[in-house]
């Protein structure tokens, strides 16, 4: 059931990327992360409260508590956040293949050393396979803009044009590349080992707010102005509203119950394949094309999660 839960995160995330190409068109990366956080900040304690899951949370103890919060701070906001950063001064050719290797390899090692999870050599070959594929499909797989790369992605600040960085900005960059993955595999690292008696549904509770927090302060701090048309666009807001259904809800849902159920490696290989099925659904609903490149990282990431879940 694990790895299953895993698969489907990964499906909604790749739904809810498609689903942000259009809202890219309107608002940055950081502000769409920002409400779609508030908005699951609202309905996941709704959801415990409406299932009778309030006791998991009060029977916590403040450690763990703080453990989730931290999880969700460190994962949804601080390491979105870096990454939006690094795309925006590195390029999507530079930044995905480094920050999918670090988060990949980092949180297989971390569930096997730290966590004690079982390890055979099905795992780092199917993290090998899926980070490959997820290579091939999101960077040789995406067509080239000119002169400068625009940046397709959810995390991205919508076209962001990368230029010559300074001395500082390239330090800056480099930074970037390798704190955003060891943030994301820090979350893991605590969801997995701190959650205690907690049950996804309780756990993503506690994580969705802390993260929730932390974006939408620097994003009224940073797009202060463009936070409110926003918000005060009620077509804006619908689609928000959906993606915060699609990704924060039950995308973080479906990744807290892997992680508790099939372990934080597994989840991490499994997972690294959304860049598959949001090929899959622009192939469907946006009218993108199989190209060769796209055929072989499909193969690739495919191969590498049957690897994992054999």
């Amino acid at each position: 059931m694990g790895e299953a839960a895993a698969l489907l995160s990964a499906l909604s995330w790749a739904a809810t990327s498609v689903l942000m190409v259009t809202l890219s068109r309107r608002i940055s990366g950081t502000t769409q992360t920002a409400l779609r956080l508030v908005i699951a900040a609202v309905i996941l304690p709704l959801l415990v409260i409406g299932t009778g899951r309030t006791s998991e949370i009060s029977a916590a103890s403040v450690g763990v508590v703080l453990a989730m919060a931290t999880s969700g701070l460190l994962g949804f906001g601080l390491g979105d956040a870096i990454y939006t950063r690094a795309l925006a001064l590195e390029g999507l050719q530079r930044t995905f293949p480094v920050v999918q290797a670090v988060f990949l390899s980092t949180t297989t090692l971390g569930g096997v050393l730290l966590l004690g999870e079982p390890f055979d050599w099905t795992l780092p070959l199917g993290a090998l396979f899926v980070g490959t594929g997820s290579y091939v499909l999101v960077v040789r797989a995406a067509p080239v803009a000119a002169p400068a790369e625009a940046l397709p992605t959810a995390g991205d600040e919508g076209a962001v044009l990368r230029s010559v960085p300074s001395r500082w900005t390239a330090m800056e960059g480099y930074a970037a590349l390798l704190v955003a993955p060891l943030l994301w595999t820090t979350a893991t690292m605590l969801l997995a080992r701190e959650s205690a008696d907690l049950g996804a549904l309780a756990a993503g509770a506690l994580r969705t707010p802390a993260a929730a927090i932390g974006m939408l302060a620097v994003t009224v701090g940073t797009r202060l102005p463009e936070l409110r048309r926003a918000v005060i666009d009620r077509r804006t807001m619908a689609v928000v509203a959906v993606t915060a259904l699609t990704g924060s809800v039950a995308g973080t849902l479906l990744y807290t119950f892997a992680v508790l159920e099939a372990g934080a490696a597994r989840t991490a290989v499994l997972t690294g394949a959304s860049p598959l099925l949001a090929l899959s659904l622009a192939i469907a609903f946006l009218g993108e094309r199989l190209s060769r490149a796209s055929l072989v990282g499909t193969l690739l990431c495919v191969a590498g999660i049957l690897l994992t879940v054999s």
